[in-house]
């Protein structure tokens, strides 16, 4: 297990990450994420994701949605993922996690991406800039405050 990790136990990691995604999505002006370089961005996006997970969230509080097009922010957010996806697998084989003792899931997992994008592609075409930098930000929000609230219930022993 990492060493952060297993210090935080997974107790507090919840509420870590839900109140930076609160803040980088709510605050931007705070924290200033869009004007670091995106390979910095992307680097403690990655380490942060590695240790706790929540990747989706993670990097789309980094990217500078306020002013692109949906197709940027979806696509610019659809590449980093690919990146972090694959650096994490790298990762994962090189510390001996057998991939293809997991053919069924990750197939499972590819299948559900394409339709994911199928089905988001449809979306995105009928729905304004504004409404989805609108549905993005309420998106972001309930997703911290589900991490936010199962670490706290798991911190008071509920």
């Amino acid at each position: 297990m990492l060493p952060l990790v297993s210090l935080l136990g997974g107790r507090f990691a919840g509420l870590f990450l839900g109140a930076f995604i609160l803040i980088a999505t709510w605050r931007t002006q705070w924290l200033k994420l869009f004007r670091w370089h995106p390979a910095f961005s992307g680097a403690i996006t990655s380490a942060l994701s590695m240790l706790f997970g929540a990747t989706g969230p993670l990097v789309m509080s980094v990217v500078p949605n306020e002013h692109w097009s949906k197709q940027s922010v979806v696509g610019s957010h659809g590449a980093a993922m690919s990146f972090q996806h694959g650096f994490k697998t790298l990762a994962f084989g090189l510390i001996g996690f057998e991939l293809l003792a997991c053919w069924q899931i990750i197939l499972a997992l590819l299948m559900g991406a394409v339709a994911g994008n199928i089905l988001g592609q449809r979306v995105l075409s009928k729905i304004s800039d504004q409404r989805f930098r609108v549905v993005l930000k309420w998106v972001l929000t309930l997703l911290a405050m589900r991490m936010v609230v199962l670490a706290s219930l798991d911190l008071w022993g509920a």
